[in-house]
């Protein structure tokens, strides 16, 4: 028989993959008011967006940056136009 709040469930967990965590938790309390999810069911949804958010600052944090010495760029008057 075709259940409601694992259907529901199931899709969250798949937002959680490709949206930002707002709408995943936009659409999960939008199922909690209609009493289809419980307050353990948001909590577990709140957890597949943590994990991601975690995943991605890493990626942020490990991507370097270049960053050109103050020197390089300073300004002269040869070089302003």
């Amino acid at each position: 028989m075709f259940n409601l709040r694992d259907f529901v469930m199931k899709t969250l967990k798949d937002m959680a993959k490709n949206e930002p965590a707002y709408k995943v938790n936009k659409y999960a309390l939008g199922w909690f008011e209609k009493e289809v999810l419980t307050v353990e069911d948001l909590a577990e949804v709140d957890s597949y967006t943590a994990i991601l958010n975690e995943e991605q600052a890493e990626e942020i944090i490990e991507e370097p940056t270049e960053e050109t010495p103050l020197e390089e760029t300073e300004a002269t008057d040869e070089n302003i136009s």
